[in-house]
Formats: C-alpha cells, sequence, structure tokens
C-alpha cells in the first residue's frame, strides 16, 4: 500500500508505505507499521518511483529505516534506502 498526501500544512508532503512484511526493529517513534518518505524532495522522489515501480513488476525490495520518524513525526520510520533483492 502506497499513500500520498499533504501533512498538517501545504508544505507537508508525505508517502506512506505499507509492506507485505512488517518491518523488524523499527525505533520507538514508528507504532503504525507504515514507512515514510519525503516525495518533495529528490532522494524522496526517486525512492518513491523505485517502490512504485517494484509495485508494479512485482519485485521485491529491501528497504532499511533511519532509525528515527523526521519525515511524518511520531508513528512511522523514515526510510534511508531502498535495495533491489
Amino acid at each position: 500500500m502506497i499513500q500520498i498526501g499533504h501533512g498538517y500544512t501545504s508544505e507537508n508532503v508525505y508517502a506512506l508505505v505499507k509492506f507485505d512484511k512488517e518491518p523488524t526493529g523499527q525505533p520507538a517513534c514508528a507504532s503504525d507499521g507504515r514507512m515514510a518518505i519525503n516525495p518533495a524532495t529528490e532522494p524522496g522522489r526517486t525512492m518513491l518511483s523505485v517502490l512504485l515501480a517494484a509495485k508494479a513488476t512485482q519485485s521485491t525490495v529491501e528497504v532499511r529505516g533511519k532509525n528515527n520518524c523526521d519525515v511524518m513525526g511520531a508513528g512511522q520510520e523514515s526510510i534511508s534506502y531502498i535495495r533491489d533483492k
């Protein structure tokens, strides 16, 4: 599941991703199993593109978190990187 929208302000844009397998080892701030990307940044747009392509082709990717929740705040760990498997 990929959800894209505005946060609390029009400048706060987010993409939330829920994976088939629950993330493990998430920080205490991550409570709902989804992970966050900021698609307003170049790295965020690139990661979102990779995730959408993987979803469209049913490919498997490995995702690592940043061990913080700086994109959306409490609830969703921010994504550090995505790797093709």
